[in-house]
């Protein structure tokens, strides 16, 4: 055999035995780094403690021994975020992330159990938990995600809900509850106010909503409920 080619290859042999006898000898191949500091930049909605979770291998003393590779690892798999830079400086980590925010909080009620469930712009699941307080809730019945996807019912409703954000219909931005569990008619919450309002889910119905909660609004009267369903209005 080459001698050439004998060293390497015998030099090879002996890291791998090295490998096997001690799991710890791995870190040497990895980028693992001893630090004082985590620091997070552009989170919203995700905690750091979730995406530190898992990259951090012990502490020793007063510092954090994290393997980079592991985290850079995380991050990238992580739905909730789209582009991220880890920059290593000193005793310090820096984390710079752009989120993949949450345009919808969902959930479906089975028995005693909740599913909470939060979706992207696409309609994608980018969450099992629960981030985006800021947006309305939105009920869902069971058939509606039967066999793991949404129904054509509820993808354009979310529709509906992205005009209304866009045309910036103001109505929107008061919502906190949406009740989609009955198919004819969506029941509304809003904000500070005690009504259950009842409408056609469609665009004329949510414009029309918004002129009746601005009168509402102006005369500090709310009903019970309130429905504005093909064109007609009910107060009561």
């Amino acid at each position: 055999m080459d001698k050439r080619i004998d060293i390497p290859l015998r030099l090879f042999c002996l890291l791998c035995i090295l490998y096997a006898a001690d799991p710890g000898r791995a870190y040497a191949f990895r980028n693992v780094r001893r630090v004082k500091t985590i620091e997070f930049r552009g989170l919203k909605y995700l905690s750091k403690y979730e995406i530190i979770n898992g990259s951090i291998t012990r502490v020793e003393d007063d510092y954090f021994v994290v393997d980079v590779d592991s985290l850079s690892s995380l991050l990238k798999a992580h739905r909730m975020i789209a582009s991220y830079r880890i920059a290593v400086e000193g005793t310090s980590i820096r984390i710079a992330i752009v989120e993949n925010e949450p345009a919808f909080l969902l959930c479906v009620r089975k028995g005693k159990r909740t599913l909470f469930f939060e979706l992207d712009k696409d309609f994608k699941v980018v969450s099992y938990t629960v981030h985006a307080y800021d947006r309305p809730l939105i009920i869902l019945s069971p058939e509606d995600i039967d066999g793991g996807r949404l129904s054509v019912r509820v993808l354009g409703f979310l529709k509906l809900l992205q005009e209304l954000q866009a045309d910036r219909v103001k109505v929107y931005d008061e919502i906190s509850e949406i009740d989609l569990s009955d198919f004819e008619s969506v029941r509304l919450y809003l904000h500070g106010r005690k009504t259950t309002f009842i409408v056609n889910p469609n665009w004329d119905s949510f414009n029309r909503l918004n002129y009746f909660v601005a009168y509402l609004d102006r005369i500090r009267y709310y009903p019970d409920v309130l429905k504005l369903l093909n064109g007609f209005v009910i107060i009561r």
